[in-house]
C-alpha cells in the first residue's frame, strides 16, 4: 500500500518575506514585505467567505521593504492573500475586537 496526498498544496504556510503584526489584533494590523529582488506582486484582504474586501497593492515594486495597514471594524476571521512573481500565500488573521 501506498499512503499519498496527491494534488494538496498547503496554501497557509508562512513565506519567510512577509509577516502580519500584531495577530490577533484590535482594529488595525499591518503586513510587512521584505523583497529581495524587484518582484510583481498582489496583496488583498478577504473576510471568510472568500470576498475581496481591499486589494492593498497589485503591481510591481523595487527591492525594499513595505508596509502595508489593515484597518477592520468588525470582529472576525479574515484572510491575507499575497502573491509575489505568481507564488501565492494566504495566512490567517483574527480581529478581537
Amino acid at each position: 500500500t501506498v499512503n499519498a496526498c496527491v494534488g494538496i498544496q498547503n496554501s497557509l504556510i508562512k513565506n519567510p518575506n512577509i509577516s502580519i503584526y500584531p495577530n490577533p489584533f484590535s482594529k488595525q494590523t499591518s503586513v510587512r514585505l521584505s523583497l529581495n529582488t524587484n518582484s510583481k506582486i498582489q496583496i488583498a484582504l478577504y473576510n471568510v467567505i472568500g470576498q475581496e474586501l481591499k486589494r492593498l497593492e497589485d503591481g510591481n515594486l523595487e527591492s525594499g521593504d513595505y508596509v502595508y495597514s489593515i484597518n477592520v471594524e468588525t470582529k472576525g476571521i479574515y484572510f491575507v492573500k499575497t502573491v509575489v512573481n505568481g507564488d501565492a500565500t494566504t495566512q490567517k488573521i483574527i480581529c478581537s475586537d
